[in-house]
């Protein structure tokens, strides 16, 4: 798929909208797609009993939901200033048998996280890889809940830099979507890797902040 224009982006803030879907006052967006029916379903998904943070050192408060696609399951490592395509989220949903569904948390792995681990880098000086924003129709057509990556969630050098943080703006402006920036996602690809398993239960508590728009957060994922 080619990578859309800037017109093509503003349009998707509009098109992609769900203002007043809940609600004039609903301030949950996109969560609002974890039903108790999506929470039951995540539950299911504990087996083992095995929890693996997606943290880097240094429900709602119960977010379940399920599902991780890696563009980099294969070993390979999205380069630089690439963007994850739809494209490449089906081939991920092909090769690790799952599919997304309402409700669920996205959890993109490109490798920056392990690449940054071997080598100093800086995502404005040395450019990163992200999803691009031609992946929010379809991840909005798919209901997720939360969207989440090994890396600031937009593609650097910036492909629209009229509009900044592209996928920031339509995903949070437009959608309503919550977005899980730096995560760490090597010890849950091993994971899953392990148990031949890229669904599980994933809890989220974020801090209770008044006035602010994010929060750090640690995500664990449940096998």
């Amino acid at each position: 798929m080619a990578r859309l224009t800037e017109s093509d982006v503003v349009k998707l803030i509009d098109s992609l909208s769900n203002w007043g879907r809940w609600g004039a006052d609903d301030e949950l967006g996109t969560i609002n797609h974890i039903t108790p029916a999506v929470r039951r379903r995540a539950a299911a998904l504990v087996r083992d009993g095995v929890p693996v943070t997606c943290a880097r050192p240094i429900v709602t408060n119960d977010i379940a939901v399920d599902t991780t696609i890696q563009p980099a399951a294969r070993g390979s490592e999205v380069p630089a200033g690439a963007g994850v395509m739809p494209e490449d989220l089906e081939a991920a949903e092909r090769a690790q048998q799952v599919r997304v569904e309402p409700g669920d948390v996205v959890l993109i792995r490109t490798g920056y996280y392990a690449r940054r681990l071997r080598e100093p880098r800086h995502p404005t000086r040395d450019g990163s890889p992200a999803a691009d924003v031609a992946c929010l129709p379809w991840l909005h057509e798919r209901s997720i809940a939360m969207l989440g990556s090994d890396t600031h969630n937009d593609v650097s050098p910036l492909p629209y830099p009229r509009l900044g943080n592209a996928l920031h703006v339509v995903a949070l402006v437009g959608m309503g979507l919550w977005l899980i920036d730096n995560a760490n996602l090597e010890d849950l690809a091993r994971a899953c890797a392990e148990r031949r398993r890229w669904e599980f239960l994933l809890t989220i508590a974020p801090l209770r902040l008044q006035h602010t728009t994010g929060s750090p957060v640690n995500p664990i994922a449940v096998f």
